[in-house]
C-alpha cells in the first residue's frame, strides 16, 4: 500500500509539474510575441529574430551582427560581414516592418516613423488580442489537465481529496500565470 501511495503522489506531482511546464511555455511565448510590438520608442527586440540567408544557411540577425539603438526611433546594425549588407536590407524589407533600411558606411540604420494615434490605437488592439488569445491558452492548460484528474477520479486512481487539493494548486498556478499576463499586458500598454 505504501508503494500505492508514492505512486499517486509522484502522479499528482507530475500532473502538477506539466501544468507548470506548459503555462510557462505560454507565457514566454507571450513576452516572446508582444515583444515585438512596437512601443514610443524602439527596442533592438523588433530586428533580432529577422531570418536572413548568410551562405547558403538561414541565421537570425542577432548572430550575424550588432543590434543598438541610436535613439528614440532608431536603430543601427552593425554587420560583421559587410559582403552581406544588401541581403541584410532585402530580410528587414521583407519583415513587414514598415520601414527601410539605409546603409551608411559599414552600418545600416533603420529610422522608425513616430508613431500616429490610429496607429498607437492599431498596436494597443494587436497587443490586447495577444493577451486575450494567451488567456484562453491558460484556461486551456487548466482544462485539460483538471480533465486528466477528473479520468484518474473516475478510475479510482485517487480520492476525491487528492483531486480538489490538485485542481486547487492547479487554479493558483492559473491565477500566477494570468495576473503575470495582465501585468505585462498593462506595462506595455502604457509604453504604447
Amino acid at each position: 500500500m505504501f508503494i500505492y501511495f508514492e505512486e499517486i503522489i509522484f502522479m499528482l506531482n507530475d500532473i502538477l509539474n506539466k501544468t507548470d511546464n506548459d503555462m510557462k511555455k505560454c507565457f514566454y511565448k507571450f513576452i516572446t510575441n508582444i515583444s515585438k510590438i512596437r512601443t514610443g520608442r524602439v527596442s533592438t527586440s523588433l530586428l533580432e529574430n529577422i531570418s536572413v540567408e548568410y551562405y547558403g544557411n538561414v541565421s537570425l540577425l542577432k548572430y550575424i551582427s550588432n543590434i543598438t539603438v541610436d535613439n528614440n526611433n532608431t536603430l543601427k546594425v552593425s554587420v560583421f560581414d559587410f559582403s552581406i549588407i544588401p541581403i541584410i536590407c532585402k530580410a528587414i524589407l521583407k519583415s513587414n516592418l514598415g520601414v527601410n533600411p539605409n546603409v551608411i558606411g559599414n552600418n545600416i540604420k533603420i529610422i522608425f516613423p513616430y508613431l500616429t494615434k490610429e496607429r498607437k490605437l492599431f498596436l494597443k488592439k494587436i497587443l490586447h488580442d495577444e493577451t486575450e488569445k494567451n488567456k484562453i491558452i491558460i484556461r486551456n492548460i487548466r482544462r485539460i489537465y483538471n480533465n486528466k484528474l477528473k479520468k484518474l477520479l473516475k478510475n479510482k486512481e485517487i480520492n476525491i481529496s487528492n483531486e480538489r487539493n490538485k485542481k486547487n494548486d492547479i487554479q493558483k498556478l492559473t491565477n500566477k500565470y494570468m495576473k503575470k499576463i495582465q501585468d505585462i499586458y498593462i506595462e506595455k500598454k502604457r509604453e504604447i
